[in-house]
Parts: structure tokens; C-alpha cells; sequence
């Protein structure tokens, strides 16, 4: 047999069982969702369906006589006209147990009806726990009625236990089994098909690239390959190992020459792995503040566009802060790091802060509306100016300014960091406690204008 045969065979068969191992997984679990979503539909039908029942009217209807009571032919027509609102519902009746036995109470079939205080001999668990919460049959069971997918929820505050029930029957669950069929069926021919196409042209292309490779030998080698692998009686692999045993001992003989270029090679290697590294360390620095490790003015920018453009589209709240703080000469690269430490512990996940220039930080606040921002950024700004700052071999405590504003217009972005340098100084001009929100006047101690 012929290398091309050996590799069609070999590709066909392994893209067979690969796609029907996959393919009976997907099956089996589509088979078991299938199932799992129609019992799922019964049950939570059941439940929703007990509202539409009075425990104390229902109670009314123990025996046959009782279908010419005004409750029984109300409480069945609710039946029927909920049996008719989904085609997948054979029936919906109504049972109660007495004495370890159950009895129909209504039933929605209007050729075949079960007659009140009619006994039902089937004694099924889930029935007997649709008694006591919701349930559904594990399988198919089979009645006088037929076969049938059944759920059932109780009917609470009836002097007995009663319950409902929804049938869904046997044939309305084996067309849908029968359509996943279906689809498995036409999958697998397709696949077929795919794997037939695949390995024809994967085996043709291989052989191909044989011949493509003994030339290239040829080429390599300077000699006539095909004269000396002719005389191989093995198949298409067997004379491309014959040449690769030809080439190896040509390489063999060129190692001395190529291990020069081999040590260039790397060496080049070496320069371009370093050239790599360095430019990933100054593009990490660029998006840092130097000696800080925090993010500096361009890389805030570019992460406040980009939640301008996101607000642009859902248009939620998006407010942006500057906090500064007491300049000291000569520490504040210290104090910078300081203020970092105890803001990365006090901010709130989606909150985002960044060096501004040597005494300014600059926050934003996605998600808060002007009220609760300012409430945020008071609690910050207390948060703070609690706290003690080392500076010259000793503790000392800052007083911290904040001006607020909300971004309406995404287009306006400069302008919006125009007022909010604004804001900051008027809060700076006001007092030491002051948070002031950008809209023409200072927000008061609790945020309002």
C-alpha cells in the first residue's frame, strides 16, 4: 500500500472518531439539557399554575355529583383554558390524597375526563412528594390514559393534601428527542464528508511535498537523488528517509562551515531578546511616574478618554478630581509616595488616581453621580488629613484641597479640565475643608450648592 493510502486512511478514520467522540459528548449532554429543560418547564408550570386555584373551593368537589356544582365547572374551565395555552400540555388535573389513596379532583381532558372522587391507582414517588413540594417524573410513565412526562406542585390550605399536575405526552417528548436526532444524523454525514475531503486532499498534499523535498535534497546535496532512491523498494516514506540519511551526511560534512553563522545567529538572537526588553521597560516607565511607581499624566489621560467615550455611549455618571496638598520643598516625591500608600487602601475598585504635577493628584470617579462623589471625595479628603505624613525626621499633618467636576459633553474634555482646575482653586481661596464641585459656585460642607 501506497504512502498516500496510509495517510488518507489514517487521517479519515482519526477525524471520524475524533468528531464522534466529541460529537456523542455534545450529543448525550444536549440530550440530557433537552430532558432537564423540559422537566424544568413542568416544574416551575406546575408551580406557577397553583395560584390560579382557591385550596377551599377545590375542596368543595369530593364526588361525582359534584360536576353540576358552579366551583367544579369554574375551577375545569381554568383547567382547560390554561391546557389550551401550550400546545406541549396534554392535560392539567387537579388530585387529592386521603387515606394513603388518590382521588381526581378535575381533570382537563374533554373527551375522556376523570369524574371527581375517581381513584388513581398509580402510586408514583413523584406524584406522592407533589403532595408536598414541586416535582417532576424522573421518566416516562405509562397510565390509561396514555405516556407521559408529568410535573407536579402542591395546593396548600385544602383540609386534604392536593396537588397539579401537567402531562406533556410521550409523543411531544419523542418529536423533540427525535429532531436532536435529526440534527446529530445530518451533522455526522456532514462530518464524514469533511473528514472524506480533509484527508484527500491532507494525503495528496503530503506526497506532493515529498517529491517537492527530494528536489529541494537534490538541490542541496548537488547530487542525483532519484537515481539512488530508485533502487529502495519501499514505499514513498521509505525513500524519503533514504534521502534524509543522504542529506544528514552532507550536513554532516557542512557543520564546520555553518556553525559560524549559527553563533551569529544567535548572538543576534541575544541583541534582539535585549532591544525587546529594553523597550518593554521604557514603555512600563512611560505609563509610571519615575521613582513613584504611579501613574503619571499621559497615562491618566489616555484612561479618562477612554471612559469618556464609554459615557459617551451608556451615559453614566463620570467625575473627575483634583486633590492637592501642602507643598513642602524638596519632599515632594516623598509626600507623593506617602498620599499613594494611603489612597490605594481607601479607594474603591473602579476608582483610578495619578500624579497630576509635584503637589496635585488627579481622580476619577466612573459610576457616582455629583452627590455621592462629593461624599466620596469628602470622605478621602478627612481620610487624609488624619493622617501623618513623614517628612524631615518627623510627623506632621497636610491640609488637602479638592475641586469636583462632572463631565457632561465627552467633546469637551479640555474644558471640563479647565473648570476643574477652577474648582481647585476656589476651594484653595475658600478654606482648608472645602470640596468645590464646578458649576459656578462651592459646594458646602455636606456637597450641596
Amino acid at each position: 500500500m501506497s504512502t498516500r493510502s496510509k495517510l488518507f486512511l489514517s487521517h479519515f478514520f482519526t477525524i471520524l472518531i475524533i468528531v464522534g467522540v466529541i460529537g456523542g459528548f455534545f450529543y448525550q449532554s444536549a440530550k440530557t439539557d433537552l430532558m432537564d429543560g423540559l422537566k424544568s418547564r413542568l416544574l416551575n408550570s406546575s408551580a406557577l399554575i397553583v395560584r390560579s386555584f382557591d385550596a377551599e373551593e377545590l375542596s368543595q368537589i369530593r364526588y361525582p355529583q359534584s360536576e353540576e356544582s358552579d366551583v367544579f365547572k369554574k375551577n375545569r374551565q381554568i383547567i382547560q383554558d390554561l391546557s389550551k395555552t401550550n400546545s406541549d400540555i396534554s392535560f392539567i388535573y387537579v388530585m387529592r390524597k386521603t387515606n394513603n389513596k388518590i382521588y381526581f379532583v378535575i381533570d382537563s381532558d374533554e373527551e375522556n375526563p376523570a369524574f371527581p372522587g375517581q381513584e388513581y391507582s398509580e402510586m408514583l414517588p413523584e406524584m406522592l412528594e407533589g403532595f408536598e413540594k414541586p416535582s417532576v417524573d424522573a421518566e416516562t410513565n405509562t397510565d390509561e390514559w396514555g405516556t407521559f412526562l408529568s410535573g407536579y406542585a402542591p395546593i396548600k390550605g385544602g383540609k386534604d393534601p392536593m396537588l397539579i399536575g401537567i402531562d406533556m405526552h410521550a409523543e411531544q417528548v419523542n418529536q423533540k428527542f427525535q429532531k436532536l436526532q435529526k440534527s446529530a444524523l445530518i451533522s455526522s454525514i456532514i462530518a464524514i464528508i469533511i473528514a472524506f475531503i480533509l484527508s484527500h486532499f491532507l494525503s495528496r498534499h503530503f506526497t506532493r511535498r515529498m517529491d517537492r523535498l527530494l528536489s529541494l535534497f537534490s538541490a542541496i546535496t548537488q547530487k542525483p537523488l532519484y537515481e539512488l532512491i530508485e533502487r529502495n523498494d519501499g514505499d514513498e516514506l521509505d525513500r524519503l528517509s533514504l534521502a534524509f540519511d543522504i542529506l544528514a551526511q552532507h550536513i554532516n560534512a557542512e557543520q564546520g562551515k555553518n556553525a559560524e553563522l549559527k553563533q551569529d545567529l544567535e548572538s543576534k538572537l541575544a541583541d534582539e531578546i535585549q532591544q525587546r526588553l529594553q523597550l518593554e521597560e521604557k514603555l512600563q516607565q512611560d505609563q509610571t511616574h519615575i521613582k513613584r511607581n504611579i501613574l503619571n499624566q499621559r497615562a491618566i489621560m489616555q484612561i479618562i478618554k477612554n471612559e469618556a467615550n464609554q459615557h459617551d455611549t451608556d451615559e453614566k455618571p463620570f467625575n473627575l478630581a483634583l486633590l492637592r496638598f501642602k507643598y513642602i520643598d524638596g519632599f515632594d516625591d516623598e509626600l507623593t509616595i506617602q498620599i499613594s500608600t494611603y489612597l490605594n487602601t481607601h479607594m474603591q475598585a473602579q476608582e483610578v488616581f495619578a500624579r497630576w504635577d509635584s503637589k496635585t493628584l488627579i481622580l476619577l470617579l466612573p459610576d457616582h453621580d455629583e452627590q455621592h462623589a462629593t461624599t466620596r471625595l469628602k470622605g478621602i479628603q478627612s481620610y487624609l488629613e488624619d493622617s501623618d505624613f513623614f517628612v524631615d525626621e518627623k510627623y506632621i499633618k497636610l491640609p488637602f484641597h479638592v475641586g469636583l467636576n462632572t463631565l457632561q459633553d465627552p467633546r469637551n474634555l479640555d474644558d471640563t479640565i479647565r473648570c476643574l482646575n477652577t474648582a481647585l482653586n476656589e476651594a484653595k481661596d475658600s478654606c482648608e475643608h472645602s470640596v468645590v464641585f464646578w458649576a459656578g459656585v462651592a459646594l458646602n460642607e455636606t456637597g450641596s450648592q
